[in-house]
């Protein structure tokens, strides 16, 4: 895995230059990392945060200080669990960055629940 990575950041991914991606849960862990890394790869990217702008704020200025300003990026608000959030989330990326190529399901949600089958009105918390 680790010479994977090592390949990447020397070559770069082929195709991702101009690419717009949407990345949920980039305000932090992983979900900033893909975020951070599609950027570098000359990516429009935009990141998704539930709560207001200000989570997304570090995830921004990591992008900037990999990138600068070459890189467009795009904050977009929205609860992943919530259909029609989803949808106006990436209505707003074409309508901020011009289209949506790639779509990143980062979010995710942690249950204190036993290892049994969930049922799906769990799942709606």
């Amino acid at each position: 895995m680790a010479h994977l990575l090592i390949v990447l950041r020397s070559k770069g991914v082929k195709g991702l230059q101009g690419k717009t991606v949407l990345v949920t849960g980039a305000t932090s862990g992983i979900g900033e990392a893909i975020a951070v890394r599609f950027a570098q790869e000359g990516c429009r990217v935009a990141i998704n945060h539930r709560r207001g702008p200000e989570s997304a704020q570090e995830t921004l200025d990591k992008i900037r200080a990999a990138c600068g300003e070459s890189v467009a990026v795009a904050l977009v608000q929205g609860d992943v669990s919530q259909e029609a959030d989803v949808v106006r989330m990436c209505e707003e990326v074409v309508e901020k960055l011009g289209r949506l190529d790639i779509l990143v399901n980062n979010a995710g949600i942690q249950l204190e629940e036993p290892p049994t089958p969930l049922k799906a009105m769990i799942l709606t918390k």
